[in-house]
């Protein structure tokens, strides 16, 4: 579960242009698709374990902005 929250924190680092292109070079093949893999890897975790605790539950407006974000961020990325 850390290296999901850290690969989130370096994935929102690397909406910096900067940082993006420095990560970029020391990962493998030089694009951030290693990042990219991690994060949405952390995001299905998420999804999947606040399926099992909230069962019969609408899910909270919090929640689905953090996924939402977490989404938007994946896509970011990857663009």
């Amino acid at each position: 579960m850390a290296v999901g929250y850290l690969s989130v924190l370096l994935g929102f680092l690397c909406l910096n242009k900067n940082v993006k292109a420095w990560v970029s070079a020391q990962l493998e093949g030089g694009t951030p698709e290693q990042l990219v893999d991690a994060l949405e890897e952390f995001l299905r975790y998420y999804r999947q374990i606040g399926q099992e605790v909230n069962q019969g539950e609408v899910e909270g407006d919090s929640k689905a902005g953090y996924v939402g974000r977490l989404q938007g961020l994946v896509e970011d990325l990857k663009g």
